[in-house]
């Protein structure tokens, strides 16, 4: 099954047709679910880092045998930079969180990140950086041919590695650091790589003007996405 949450309300038809997933769907017969309008489940959120004591969450992603999160590979003007992690704010119901999930927003994107990653579960991550995106990402970015796909069975590691490949400050990614409390391995010299070294592949990403001009930062809990 394939799925999506679109951030902003948008015609779901019309993006299908628009990325070619719909075609890649009908041609592979797999079945599009929209995650904005699915049927909702009930989840608590007892340990978590946000102040919801519970999320609603779709019942495909909850009844999921397995969730894959397969992101871009981009920069992003409130997080720096967002893969695998923050590509999870697609499974928040839109009518229930809001456009562009802005309820998550007001409670804090980086403890709303970590939160979805832990009650979604994704156990695989594929992150498409073969063309990414540098700059005021991830609405008004440019389009940066990085020429890699990463596949991580650990997201928290492979967000981390996407970071390093960008050329991105640590410091710079507050949720990144968390991950790697919570979630698993950011340390470079506790991931295994397997392919080409990032020494290989390493470039230089243009971050977004919020990263410059951080008074500009500091009113991202009440932006859009």
């Amino acid at each position: 099954t394939v799925a999506e949450g679109a951030g902003h309300f948008r015609d779901t038809d019309y993006l299908l047709k628009a990325t070619g997933v719909g075609e890649v769907c009908k041609k592979h017969e797999l079945p599009f679910v929209d995650l904005n309008l699915d049927e909702l489940v009930e989840v608590s959120n007892k340990h978590g880092f946000t102040k919801l004591k519970r999320f609603i969450l779709p019942k495909t992603i909850v009844e999921a045998d397995i969730v894959i999160s397969v992101p871009k590979m981009k920069t992003h003007h409130w997080v720096g930079v967002t893969c695998s992690m923050k590509n999870m704010f697609g499974t928040a119901p839109g009518p229930v969180y809001g456009w562009p999930k802005n309820l998550l927003h007001k409670l804090g994107i980086a403890l709303s990140i970590i939160d979805l990653v832990r009650l979604t579960k994704p156990q695989v991550a594929f992150v498409d950086g073969i063309i990414a995106m540098e700059g005021d990402g991830p609405v008004n970015g440019q389009a940066k041919a990085s020429n890699v796909f990463l596949i991580g069975n650990d997201l928290a590691a492979t967000d981390a590695t996407c970071a390093r490949l960008m050329g991105v400050d640590f410091a710079d990614l507050g949720y990144i650091r968390l991950a790697g409390e919570v979630i698993g391995n950011i340390q470079e010299k506790d991931i295994d790589l397997i392919g080409a070294s990032l020494e290989e592949l390493k470039q230089k990403f243009a971050l977004p003007i919020t990263f410059t001009d951080k008074a500009l930062l500091a009113l991202g809990a009440n932006g859009g996405s």
